[in-house]
């Protein structure tokens, strides 16, 4: 055995020894959070925001995710493009604005459907809403 690789030995077995002593195991990659399909989260946003913005015949409203800034809290959503959105929001009050910017409408769509992704470094995603011919192009980046 040569001595460079019984130092790499000599560095591994330490390493093991410290993980070991201290407690702490070796991450398991099935432990970790899947990571959804670009379609699994556009499918989950829209839904959500499609379900939120209808009607609510119990209390008579009608809850508008820009007003009440509900989709901050949205997983879907990344800082940045929360921040995009502020943006937005922000402009209605000095240009005036009475469109939705998720759904890129002023009316709120009944349906979606969820077209296949397709992948150009970042993914992208149709999304056909139930305005004829109406439909939405979501980029995805994944933010790890």
């Amino acid at each position: 055995m040569s001595n460079k690789t019984a130092g790499l030995m000599m560095v591994v077995a330490m390493v093991l020894i410290g993980v070991v002593l201290s407690g702490c195991a070796v991450p398991d990659a099935a432990a970790k959070e899947p990571v959804q399909s670009p379609e699994a989260v556009v499918e989950s946003f829209y839904a959500w925001a499609i379900d939120y913005g209808q009607f609510d015949p119990d209390t008579q409203e009608r809850h508008n995710p820009m007003a009440d800034g509900s989709y901050r809290s949205r997983p879907e959503l990344g800082p940045e493009m929360i921040e995009r959105y502020d943006a937005v929001v922000a402009s209605f009050d000095e240009r005036g604005g009475g469109y939705d910017p998720f759904l890129c409408a002023q009316d709120v769509p009944t349906t979606i459907t969820v077209n296949q992704a397709e992948y150009d470094g970042n993914a992208y995603v149709q999304v056909d809403t139930s305005f004829e011919g109406h439909s939405i192009l979501v980029e995805l980046t994944l933010i790890e």
